[in-house]
């Protein structure tokens, strides 16, 4: 048995042998920064801006998969929705089953080309928090496009499909034969 006074010599003695150790570690800070999804600051979400064009009309619907009603994880309806070049739109989801709703906000790049989805969440003006964004060149969004849709502290596991008229969205449905 040790005795008091040895246990306590012990203890310091052991923590300098571990902290040339915390060397060896990898850098999570690296890694999360290289992973984490994109944010943007809340108060550019709150400030629309004004389109350089004249606005162009980009239809969307949403659906499948899961939305974060509060603090618990429900399937919602699909939803549709439009945006315009170079503005904001707020969209509510409704839960499939059950009540309640969730707001996430959508902005449409003056290029056309970015589609920018972020939770809408009390926040500070200078706080950022994780989004979503989707990319697609306009030859593709006058086809139509689907993508799978996630939004972290949103939706998970959801699809969306846009395009610039309404005839070219295409279906959320997923496929239980494998896609054959």
């Amino acid at each position: 048995m040790l005795s008091k006074t040895q246990n306590l010599l012990i203890i310091p003695f052991m923590l300098s042998c571990l902290l040339p150790l915390t060397a060896c570690l990898p850098d999570m800070g690296l890694f999360e920064e290289k992973y984490k999804p994109p944010t943007i600051e809340v108060s550019s979400m709150v400030t629309p801006t004004a389109p350089n064009q004249p606005a162009q009309t980009l239809y969307c619907k949403v659906g499948h998969g899961e939305a974060l009603f509060g603090l618990h994880w429900y399937a919602f309806s699909e939803t549709a929705f439009a945006l315009y070049r170079g503005s904001y739109v707020n969209i509510t989801l409704s839960r499939l089953q059950g009540m309640g709703g969730m707001n996430i906000q959508a902005l449409f790049d003056n290029g056309g080309q970015k589609l920018i989805f972020c939770p809408v969440v009390n926040a500070l003006p200078g706080q950022r928090i994780p989004c979503s964004s989707l990319y697609a060149m306009e030859d593709d969004l006058n086809d139509g496009i689907k993508r799978t849709f996630d939004i972290p502290n949103a939706l998970r596991g959801s699809a969306i499909t846009c395009a610039y008229q309404q005839a070219n969205l295409k279906s959320l449905i997923i496929p239980t034969d494998g896609g054959k």
